[in-house]
């Protein structure tokens, strides 16, 4: 299998730990006096080798000099995912966020996530952490692209590995198609797709998932069967939190969609992304016409289309009972 390239830029203000937050991660080493710019730096080859696919993770150090503004908005275009630092212990560096980076990158790369490292976190001169953590969360809802922000030391190598395990994280599972970055609910691709599989999973055809069928769906997709206990416990979660969710026959969309949306809001996209990769979806969320072909065929529909605006999902969203948007709206509201 060919590796997949993952281009991480790493940006920020002079001084604020760029280099060091490389050469910790990549190399396991601090140096007091580390040189003004690194080369593009090739991490290991087993860097993330409990990921997905396997990836070449290359980061690219990025100049504070005036004059190489426009080498660095050339390596932010280029960049799968943008990594933007500040010193912890420099307020305006934090600032800046919001008056420089966050504008600048979304304006240049609008569709690639991004991480906040908060480097130099390791010394009393520290901002305060609740300083620090409400200017973070107004700067997240202002900024949708932030996946998240990591507090980090590289002089005692602590979490600068995390940051690039999350870097690459948002790579090979994105967000942005699976939930709308302006409501937090489930986009309509992504809840048609999970309808899809949900009516591919329903062998008897009766609107539910039975034990046996949901077991089938859990083994299929994760390699391990659920146990009578765990069963148990699905059924028993998704009817205190959602009571549409499941019948007497099984578990019903609402319930199928309510457990995904859980996935997704506490941060473990990668489950959702295994069973949508399993089932045929590309990152766009598309499916080939080999998967549709093994869809339950809705008399008067067309089933002969990969695109999402086809007749045939309208078609299947109105024999699940509701419009697709409602199944999410109800189904967050059970989140709590």
């Amino acid at each position: 299998m060919s590796r997949r390239r993952i281009n991480v830029a790493v940006v920020g203000d002079k001084g604020v730990g760029k280099t060091s937050l490389i050469t910790s991660a990549a190399q396991e080493v601090f140096s007091e006096r580390p040189v003004p710019v690194l080369p593009p730096t090739r991490f290991p080859a087993d860097f993330a080798a409990g990921s997905a696919e396997p990836v070449d993770v290359i980061a690219y150090d990025t100049s504070s000099r005036a004059e190489d503004a426009q080498g660095v908005d050339e390596t932010i275009k280029a960049a799968d995912v943008i990594i933007v630092c500040f010193d912890a212990q420099r307020r305006s560096t934090l600032q800046r966020l919001r008056s420089d980076w966050l504008p600048r990158i979304t304006h240049l790369r609008a569709a690639a996530p991004v991480i906040i490292a908060c480097c130099k976190d390791d010394s009393e001169d520290t901002l305060p952490t609740e300083q620090i953590r409400e200017f973070m969360e107004s700067l997240i809802r202002e900024f949708p692209v932030i996946e998240v922000s990591i507090r980090t030391s590289s002089k005692k190598l602590r979490s600068v590995l995390d940051v690039f395990y999350q870097a690459i994280k948002t790579v090979l599972y994105p967000k942005a198609p699976l939930l709308d970055a302006g409501t937090g609910r489930l986009t309509t691709p992504c809840v048609k797709a999970l309808l899809r599989i949900f009516l591919m999973c329903d062998l008897d055809g009766d609107g539910a998932l039975n034990d046996e069928e949901l077991n089938k769906f859990q083994f299929q997709c994760f390699g391990q069967p659920l146990t009578g206990d765990e069963l148990a416990s699905v059924r028993q979660m998704v009817a205190e939190r959602m009571a549409d969710g499941l019948n007497d026959a099984g578990l019903l969309f609402p319930g199928f969609m309510y457990l995904h949306t859980l996935f997704l809001t506490r941060g473990r996209l990668e489950s959702t992304w295994t069973v949508l990769k399993l089932f045929g979806y590309n990152e766009q969320l598309r499916i080939s016409d080999a998967v549709l072909d093994q869809l339950p065929h809705i008399p008067g529909s067309s089933s002969s289309n990969s695109d999402f605006g086809s007749s045939s999902s309208s078609d299947l969203a109105a024999a699940a009972g509701s419009s697709v948007l409602e199944l999410s709206e109800q189904a967050l509201l059970y989140l709590g």
